[in-house]
């Protein structure tokens, strides 16, 4: 039979007339690799202090204060569990923060990335997103947001998807992806009454290749490239700041094994999205008339380019490759 066994515990500090810990002191439990630093009423956590998640430093110096190991959790701690305004910090510097409630997130809740830039802000509660909320997608790539109603930690309901020029996808989302979405441009209250909803493309075909994106519809066109030699190029039809995103690359999705196995003429429209997939225009779809769901496959390179290739996260398309302006383009 299974026996439980009682975790070892390593307390350095004071200790109360009954021999419970009592003062600011440090609590450790080798086995679990977990710490508590800070201030104890009784034998329970009581005051500020921070609980230390994953292994030490190589150091493995009890008394290192910026010892962290992995994630950690800070606040005010009330008869052992966290209370009020508190912090959740990843290993890899990203963060929680927001209102506890009996050691749980319960209330409002800035979700906050490595780099210090905003990714959800909204309502938690049982330590989820729970109720209205903001959610930035891919914000150090600026894919736009999303605002809505979040249930047990998914978005569903009636949602609004924001562009990067605050035009947007009005419509419906269901476990977190767009089941019916209508386009209102920046200057209107009025919905496009086309649909749009998440179809991400396989291996062999991208779904509705003849529905354009509306955002990008409004920013370029395709017409005869200005540069010698080539066929098509991408034109902007307004201007587009330095940082915007100008254009989507979007196609099927093929393995870099599928793509470095064929002939090289087979792969002028491709483009590397990870480690494992690339986005593939096939040649048989090269024309507007034949696939124009994004057009960023249209776009030349010249030795004086004036935009780059980055990540981006679409409601329609999935995760894919879009085109930013690194310069004004007018």
């Amino acid at each position: 039979m299974e026996e439980e066994v009682e975790e070892q515990e390593i307390f350095v500090g004071p200790r109360d007339f009954e021999g419970r810990y009592h003062g600011r002191g440090t609590l450790r439990f080798p086995a679990s690799m977990v710490r508590f630093e800070g201030r104890f009423r009784h034998g329970e956590k009581h005051g500020r202090g921070t609980l230390f998640f994953g292994e030490p430093d190589e150091d493995d110096d009890p008394s290192d204060s910026n010892d962290t190991g992995g994630s950690s959790l800070s606040g005010v701690f009330r008869d052992g569990l966290l209370e009020g305004l508190g912090r959740y910090t990843f290993a890899d510097g990203s963060f929680l923060e927001g209102t506890y409630v009996a050691g749980e997130l319960c209330g409002a809740v800035s979700e906050v990335s490595a780099v210090g830039l905003v990714a959800f802000t909204g309502q938690y509660e049982r330590n989820c997103r729970h109720g209205p909320g903001i959610m930035w997608l891919e914000p150090l790539s600026n894919s736009g947001r999303i605002e809505g109603t979040w249930k047990d930690g998914v978005l569903q309901g009636k949602a609004t998807y924001f562009y990067p020029d605050d035009s947007r996808l009005a419509g419906v989302w269901k476990d977190g992806t767009m089941v019916s979405g209508q386009f209102i441009d920046t200057d209107s209250s009025t919905a496009s009454g086309v649909e749009y909803r998440y179809e991400p493309s396989d291996d062999r075909e991208v779904p509705h290749a003849l529905l354009p994106d509306p955002y990008e519809a409004r920013l370029v066109l395709v017409k005869q490239s200005l540069i010698a030699g080539a066929n098509e190029g991408l034109f902007a039809k307004r201007r587009i700041a330095r940082g915007q995103v100008a254009s989507f690359y979007n196609g099927v999705r093929i393995t870099h094994k599928t793509r470095d196995s064929r002939p090289w003429r087979d792969n002028d429209n491709t483009i590397s999205l990870d480690d494992e997939l690339v986005i593939d225009v096939p040649p048989a779809c090269g024309s507007t008339q034949r696939y124009c769901a994004s057009l960023g496959h249209k776009a030349n390179h010249t030795f004086t380019n004036n935009a780059a290739y980055d990540r981006y996260s679409h409601p329609r398309f999935g995760d894919i490759k879009c085109i930013r302006a690194i310069r004004d383009i007018e």
